[in-house]
């Protein structure tokens, strides 16, 4: 089973084999194409294009691609594609601490998928998966 973590970690079965960053998963080994499918449905990006890499995959460069790094309260947050860095505001409200997802729903978890918008908003949610409905 393909699992995608909170820090974009590709994990098959519990095991680490990738990251994803700025729309590219980078591997240390090809992946079979089935495999392949299983991570663009796990991260709910069909678009999503693999690398192998032999060193450490490269880290999301704030700004390089119109990405912005979220934070709350002097803590460094996740990254998202849904604002200019000049439009954002500063965050002041106190961030619900990450709940755990439910194996068997992994990103899919109801209660998860709420604290993400929660926390990062509609925009961010549909921007990082646009085929899913916003949870109620």
């Amino acid at each position: 089973m393909i699992t995608i973590t909170p820090k974009d970690d590709i994990l098959r079965d519990g095991v680490n084999i990738g990251v994803i960053r700025n729309g590219i998963a980078y591997t240390s080994e090809p992946l079979a194409g089935v495999i392949k499918g299983q991570v663009k449905k796990a991260a709910g990006n069909p678009e999503l294009t693999f690398e192998v890499v032999e060193n450490d995959p490269p880290q999301h460069t704030p700004g390089a691609d119109s990405s912005v790094v979220v934070t709350a309260n002097g803590k460094e947050g996740r990254l998202c594609d849904v604002a200019a860095p000049s439009t954002l505001i500063p965050i002041v409200a106190e961030v619900a601490s990450e709940p755990a997802r439910r194996s068997e729903y992994g990103d899919k978890d109801p209660i998860w998928q709420k604290w993400f918008v929660a926390t990062f908003g509609a925009e961010a949610f549909t921007a990082k998966w646009p085929a899913r409905k916003l949870p109620q």
